[in-house]
């Protein structure tokens, strides 16, 4: 490859190309993460937010506790998201897959190792911003 198509490179990104600013952005209203324990803590103790950005909150703060080195991965299985939030499982399994299936516009990300948000995925969730947008469900 020549050095007039370097600039191609610069399409090339990887899942961990996360802007900080707009993560903050999108968490600090919502959300905060116990310093010594890494548990996330829900503002809204009644939790007012949809089951949906419930999650989307959960997988983004996983996210931020993977970029600052405090977790190997940002991957999380269900039973992790059932165990850490209290939401029953009988409601996290169909609400990933909601997310995860969203045709077009999904928010969730799976492999192998469980359930993460891209990068891309970040920005679609400010772009549209979604947290602001589910209607309750429950």
């Amino acid at each position: 490859m020549t050095d007039k198509h370097d600039v191609l490179k610069q399409l090339f990104t990887d899942d961990n190309d996360v802007n900080a600013e707009e993560l903050y952005g999108l968490l600090s209203p919502f959300i905060k993460i116990n310093q010594k324990s890494k548990n996330i803590i829900f503002l809204d103790p009644a939790i007012k937010h949809s089951l949906k950005n419930k999650i989307v909150l959960f997988l983004l703060a996983k996210k931020v506790l993977f970029l600052l080195g405090e977790l190997e991965t940002d991957r999380v299985r269900s039973t992790d998201i059932i165990k850490e939030t209290g939401i029953p499982k009988g409601s996290v399994n169909p609400t990933l897959k909601l997310l995860k299936e969203a045709k077009g516009n999904s928010l969730v990300t799976t492999d192998k190792d469980g359930y993460y948000i891209t990068s891309y995925q970040v920005s679609k969730i400010k772009t549209k911003n979604i947290l602001n947008n589910y209607e309750k469900d429950n």
